[in-house]
């Protein structure tokens, strides 16, 4: 169990046990130069984190220590790089961040083509059925954006498209909310509830029906992302090219245990360029130097989402929800 915010789902990070979360967050507290100035947890809604400063002060007590924090070497240089050392790197173009915009508009609208219809007004069931198209359209964008990827291992491709599947079915309603806010941006109760009768309807056994104990379970998630997840990430107010950035982060994630050590360091390259990138595209438009670490830490807005909605899939298996064999599979590798 993590000895800083209780997660059970714990390991050894910097001299104590701690989540992956807290331990990111102590990370970037030692690597930026970002102050923390008052505890503002009376402000905060319960069951939540604790705040920047009270979480940093518990990590700090049950152990973790900044002089454990390690750095990577590069292969090239043989320097040890960390984090803070992006400030320090040469800035390049903002290139990659540019076409990814371009990339993913492609990848929508071929998406929105062969889907057949609106993937808004789809069901579970008929957006389970189009993850092999997501698969091998995320696959083509990955080629147009980081062609080395084409020389990783096929278990290593598998790997991080089905851990990316998982967290685009979370990016794509954030992102149908960045393009029509005025149309969401003030859901009520009975909004959120009739968005959940459709995308279950016909989902269920012929025998059975949603029935409003079940309801108002499916609705505590819905209502969750909504003003724990999508919110909070619109009232950043973020541009497209730092959207590009998270949606790339989150592809190249390598904290996966089902990928390889080539693929790790691969995947941790890209995620240098990236971050590159982001800063420079902020620097360049004289945004606050913490909107960088707002925007990274949307991350861990996204992870949230993605426990709430692996819970929410639980509960459809517990009511045997029809849902297509490909998208299972998915699911229990990413349980694993």
């Amino acid at each position: 169990m993590c000895q800083v915010c209780g997660s059970p789902d714990a390991k050894p990070h910097f001299g104590a046990i701690s989540c992956r979360a807290c331990a990111a967050v102590f990370r970037r507290y030692c690597y930026s130069r970002k102050l923390i100035l008052r505890c503002t947890c009376e402000t905060k809604e319960e069951n939540t984190y604790p705040c920047r400063k009270c979480r940093i002060e518990k990590c700090i007590a049950v152990g973790m220590k900044a002089d454990k924090i390690q750095g990577r070497r590069d292969k090239i240089s043989d320097k040890e790089t960390t984090y803070s050392s992006m400030n320090h790197l040469p800035f390049r173009s903002t290139s990659k961040l540019h076409s990814a915009i371009s990339n993913w508009q492609n990848f929508e609208s071929i998406r929105l083509e062969k889907s057949g219809r609106k993937q808004e007004m789809m069901t579970v069931y008929e957006l389970s059925c189009i993850v092999k198209m997501d698969i091998d359209l995320t696959w083509k964008m990955v080629m147009k954006m980081f062609p080395d990827m084409e020389k990783l291992k096929i278990q290593d491709r598998s790997s991080l498209l089905n851990n990316f599947i998982v967290k685009l079915w979370q990016l794509i309603p954030i992102l149908d909310f960045l393009n029509n806010s005025e149309k969401y941006s003030d859901l009520k109760e009975e909004d959120i509830q009739q968005m959940v009768i459709w995308f279950y309807q016909g989902c269920f056994p012929e025998d059975q029906q949603m029935s409003m104990a079940l309801l108002r379970k499916f609705m505590s998630f819905w209502t969750f992302h909504y003003t724990k997840i999508i919110l909070p990430i619109a009232a950043l107010e973020l541009e497209k090219a730092e959207i590009m950035a998270i949606i790339w982060m989150i592809f190249v994630d390598y904290g996966f245990t089902n990928i390889s050590s080539e693929c790790q360091e691969m995947c941790r390259h890209i995620k240098k360029l990236i971050l590159r990138e982001l800063k420079s595209y902020q620097i360049d438009r004289n945004f606050d130097e913490t909107r960088f670490l707002d925007t990274v830490e949307t991350l861990e807005i996204i992870e949230r989402g993605e426990k709430k909605f692996m819970e929410e899939m639980i509960l459809c298996e517990m009511h045997h929800v029809r849902i297509h064999d490909d998208f299972k599979a998915i699911l229990k590798e990413n349980r694993l």
